[in-house]
Protein backbone atom coordinates (compact mmCIF):
# COMPACT_ATOMS: atom_id res chain seq x y z
CA UNK A 1 0.00 0.00 0.00
CA UNK A 2 2.72 2.49 0.95
CA UNK A 3 4.52 1.82 -2.34
CA UNK A 4 1.37 2.68 -4.29
CA UNK A 5 1.21 5.99 -2.42
CA UNK A 6 4.73 6.80 -3.64
CA UNK A 7 3.52 6.31 -7.22
CA UNK A 8 0.46 8.50 -6.61
CA UNK A 9 2.27 11.33 -4.80
CA UNK A 10 5.76 11.41 -6.29
CA UNK A 11 5.10 10.36 -9.88
CA UNK A 12 1.57 11.83 -10.03
CA UNK A 13 0.10 8.83 -11.83
CA UNK A 14 -1.08 5.32 -11.05
CA UNK A 15 0.43 1.95 -11.72
CA UNK A 16 0.31 -1.74 -10.98
CA UNK A 17 2.62 -4.00 -9.04
CA UNK A 18 4.80 -6.16 -11.27
CA UNK A 19 6.94 -7.70 -8.54
CA UNK A 20 7.31 -7.44 -4.78
CA UNK A 21 10.18 -8.96 -2.84
CA UNK A 22 9.57 -8.96 0.91
CA UNK A 23 12.05 -9.82 3.64
CA UNK A 24 10.75 -10.47 7.14
CA UNK A 25 13.55 -9.65 9.58
CA UNK A 26 11.76 -9.48 12.95
CA UNK A 27 8.16 -9.89 14.06
CA UNK A 28 6.03 -6.78 14.47
CA UNK A 29 4.48 -7.05 17.92
CA UNK A 30 0.76 -6.40 18.11
CA UNK A 31 1.16 -4.58 21.42
CA UNK A 32 3.57 -1.96 20.04
CA UNK A 33 2.15 1.52 20.52
CA UNK A 34 3.51 2.68 17.18
CA UNK A 35 4.94 1.26 13.97
CA UNK A 36 6.58 3.31 11.25
CA UNK A 37 5.96 2.59 7.58
CA UNK A 38 8.25 4.35 5.08
CA UNK A 39 8.83 4.11 1.35
CA UNK A 40 10.94 5.94 -1.19
CA UNK A 41 11.49 5.95 -4.93
CA UNK A 42 14.79 4.29 -5.82
CA UNK A 43 14.74 4.70 -9.60
CA UNK A 44 12.57 5.05 -12.67
CA UNK A 45 13.29 3.72 -16.14
CA UNK A 46 10.72 4.73 -18.72
CA UNK A 47 7.48 3.39 -17.25
CA UNK A 48 9.03 1.16 -14.56
CA UNK A 49 9.46 2.43 -11.00
CA UNK A 50 11.44 0.74 -8.22
CA UNK A 51 10.35 1.53 -4.66
CA UNK A 52 11.80 0.35 -1.36
CA UNK A 53 9.72 0.20 1.81
CA UNK A 54 10.28 -0.65 5.46
CA UNK A 55 8.19 -1.30 8.54
CA UNK A 56 9.86 -0.47 11.86
CA UNK A 57 8.68 -1.33 15.35
CA UNK A 58 8.18 0.93 18.36
CA UNK A 59 11.95 0.91 19.04
CA UNK A 60 12.82 1.92 15.46
CA UNK A 61 14.10 -1.56 14.60
CA UNK A 62 13.37 -2.50 10.96
CA UNK A 63 11.14 -5.57 10.96
CA UNK A 64 10.18 -5.84 7.29
CA UNK A 65 11.86 -4.69 4.08
CA UNK A 66 10.28 -4.71 0.64
CA UNK A 67 11.37 -3.86 -2.88
CA UNK A 68 8.50 -3.24 -5.29
CA UNK A 69 8.58 -2.92 -9.05
CA UNK A 70 5.69 -0.99 -10.56
CA UNK A 71 4.52 -0.50 -14.13
CA UNK A 72 3.36 3.11 -14.29
CA UNK A 73 0.80 4.48 -16.71
CA UNK A 74 1.17 7.74 -18.65
CA UNK A 75 -0.67 10.53 -16.83
CA UNK A 76 -3.30 10.83 -19.59
CA UNK A 77 -4.08 7.09 -19.37
CA UNK A 78 -4.24 7.23 -15.57
CA UNK A 79 -6.80 10.05 -15.78
CA UNK A 80 -8.93 8.69 -18.64
CA UNK A 81 -8.94 4.96 -17.87
CA UNK A 82 -8.27 4.74 -14.13
CA UNK A 83 -9.96 7.96 -12.90
CA UNK A 84 -6.70 9.16 -11.35
CA UNK A 85 -7.04 12.42 -9.45
CA UNK A 86 -4.07 14.06 -7.79
CA UNK A 87 -4.13 13.79 -4.01
CA UNK A 88 -3.57 17.25 -2.64
CA UNK A 89 -2.30 17.90 0.82
CA UNK A 90 -2.88 20.88 3.03
CA UNK A 91 -1.35 23.99 1.48
CA UNK A 92 -1.32 22.72 -2.13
Amino acid sequence: EICAWVILRKLKTCGMTVKMETRYVHPVETDDQQITVRAHLVETKRNIAIIEATIANNDGEVCTQAKCTYFTFPHETAVSQFQYKPCLVEGE
